[in-house]
């Protein structure tokens, strides 16, 4: 198992920086306040990655950035998200519960965030709706994202 912890004065991590990392299982982002965007392809291919803890002030994720992570099987959002890039979670066939802590109805989804995830289905949850609720992020993710059908609330 590898993990890696990023320090509280992390502002950015460059384009691919871990791609195709197989060892990989666990990505802890937390303590990373100042840590505003992911770039794209920054995890792409890490098979054995199984989680991530975004900081609470992220606000954009790149394109690619968790695609193809097959071992990936839930993501909580912060309510600070304000972009998920193009196909950022496409092809983890195992993500099957994605939790948003105060969806806030202000995230922009670009094409296909959440294609070919867990095709057998999964579920969406708003932790702390704050006017919104789980149907409306639910609604959103398939029309915007790419959410399978199969997915439930």
């Amino acid at each position: 198992m590898a993990s890696v912890k990023f320090s509280r004065s992390l502002k950015t991590i460059g384009d691919c920086c871990f791609t195709n990392c197989p060892l990989l299982t666990k990505v802890d982002l937390l303590n990373s306040r100042d840590l505003k965007s992911i770039g794209e392809q920054i995890f792409r291919s890490c098979s054995s990655l199984r989680s991530i803890n975004f900081p609470r002030n992220l606000t954009s994720i790149g394109n690619t950035a968790f695609g193809y992570c097959s071992s990936l099987t839930s993501v909580t959002f912060p309510s600070s998200l304000s972009t998920i890039g193009e196909y950022a979670f496409d092809d983890c066939l195992n993500l099957s519960s994605i939790t948003w802590d105060a969806w806030n109805g202000n995230t922009t989804l670009q094409h296909s965030s959440f294609s070919s995830v867990c095709p057998d289905g999964g579920t969406v949850t708003v932790t702390n709706p704050d006017g919104y609720n789980s149907a409306a992020l639910f609604e959103y993710l398939k029309q915007n994202g790419g959410l399978p059908e199969s997915w439930h609330i």
